[in-house]
C-alpha cells in the first residue's frame, strides 16, 4: 500500500487527499453535525411545551405562599374562637361553670336569680368537630335597664355565650317595689370542647 502511494503522481495524490478529506467531512456531518442539528430542532420544538410547564409550576409556586398564609390565618382565628369555649371538659362541669359565671354577672348588676334550669348538653353538627352546646335556663325579676345591662355583659364577656330564648312578662306593681319590673325567662348557651365522636364502622 505504501509502495502504491509512492508511485502515484502528484495530481493523483491531491485527488486521493481530497477524497480522504471528503470522507472525513462526510463522517463528521453524518455522525456529529446532523444528530446535533436534529437534537437542536427537537429542543426548539419542545420549548413552547417546556415554557408552558414552567409557567404552570411558577403559578403553583405562587399559590403556595398565599395558601399557607390563609391556613395560618384560619388556624389563628380558630385558636382565638376556642378561647371563648367553657373551660370544663364534661357536660355536667360545663353546665356548673356556666351557672357560676351567670350567677356572678347577675350579682354584679343587682339581679337575683330565682331559678336555674340545667338542660342537656347537645353535640354540635358535625359531631366530628368535637364541640357541644351547653344550655342553661334562668328565671329572674329585674328592671328593663338591669336586663339590658345584663344581656350586654353576657354577650361581651370573654366566653362565647348567646341567648337562645327570651321571654318577658310585666310584673304587677307592688307597694314595696315602685319601679316597673319584668319577669325574665331566658336560655343562655355556652360552648365546650368535647371528644370527637368515633366514626361508625
Amino acid at each position: 500500500m505504501i509502495e502504491l502511494l509512492r508511485n502515484l503522481q502528484a495530481r493523483e495524490r491531491r485527488a486521493l487527499g481530497a477524497l480522504a478529506g471528503a470522507a472525513v467531512l462526510f463522517l463528521l456531518v453524518q455522525f456529529i453535525a446532523l444528530p446535533w442539528m436534529e437534537a437542536t430542532e427537537k429542543l426548539r420544538a419542545s420549548l413552547p411545551l417546556k415554557e408552558k410547564t414552567l409557567h404552570k409550576y411558577q403559578t403553583l409556586a405562587g399559590l403556595i405562599g398565599p395558601r399557607e398564609t390563609d391556613w395560618r390565618n384560619i388556624q389563628g382565628r380558630l385558636a382565638q374562637a376556642e378561647r371563648g369555649l367553657l373551660d370544663s371538659k364534661t357536660g355536667a362541669l360545663a353546665s356548673a361553670e356556666l351557672q357560676q359565671r351567670l350567677q356572678q354577672l347577675a350579682e354584679q348588676h343587682g339581679v337575683e336569680l330565682r331559678s336555674t334550669d340545667f338542660q342537656p348538653v347537645r353535640p354540635l353538627k358535625p359531631a366530628e368537630a368535637g364541640y357541644a352546646s351547653v344550655p342553661l335556663g334562668l328565671s329572674f325579676e329585674c328592671t328593663l335597664n338591669q336586663l339590658v345591662s345584663f344581656l350586654a355583659v353576657v354577650a361581651a364577656g370573654p366566653k362565647t355565650l348567646s341567648i337562645e330564648q327570651l321571654s318577658l312578662i310585666a310584673s304587677p306593681p307592688r307597694p314595696d317595689q315602685p319601679r316597673k319590673m319584668v319577669m325574665v325567662r331566658l336560655v343562655v348557651r355556652g360552648l365546650m370542647a368535647q371528644e370527637a365522636a368515633a366514626p361508625k364502622p
